[in-house]
C-alpha cells in the first residue's frame, strides 16, 4: 500500500507505531475508541462467519448430505468406511444384545 507518504508513515516501522496528531505527536485518550473498535471487529467477524456457517449447513441438511444413513449409524461409521474390514469382524456376543447385526456380520465375513 502507498497512500502517497509511503507506508511507514501511516504503521510506523514493521507496523508498530502510534496513531498521530497533525504535529507528529501521539493521540492520547483513545484507549476506550480503540477498544471498542476491536470489540466491533470481533463481533463483525463472529456474525460474518457464522451467517455462512449457517447457510452452508442449512444447504447441507436440506440436500441430507450433513447426515449418514440409518443403515451406517446402525453399523457405525468406522466398520463402514475404514479398512481393513476384518479388524471389525467380532462374533455376535461382542455387539450391542439391543441390535440385530446378523445381516451386517454376514456382510462383513462374506467381504472378508
Amino acid at each position: 500500500f502507498d497512500w502517497g507518504r509511503g507506508i511507514d508513515h501511516y504503521h510506523g516501522w514493521s507496523g508498530f507505531g502510534c496513531m498521530e496528531n497533525d504535529d507528529g505527536s501521539c493521540k492520547t485518550g483513545i484507549g476506550g475508541s480503540a477498544i471498542a473498535a476491536q470489540f466491533i471487529m470481533v463481533l463483525v467477524i463472529v456474525l460474518w462467519s457464522g451467517c455462512f456457517s449457517a447457510l452452508a449447513f442449512t444447504v447441507l441438511k436440506m440436500t441430507g448430505l450433513l447426515r449418514y444413513s440409518e443403515h451406517v449409524e446402525e453399523v457405525g461409521i468406522d466398520s463402514h468406511h475404514h479398512s481393513p474390514p476384518k479388524a471389525y469382524n467380532m462374533p455376535a456376543a461382542y455387539l450391542s444384545p439391543s441390535k440385530d447385526y446378523s445381516s451386517v456380520i454376514s456382510e462383513t465375513t462374506s467381504a472378508a
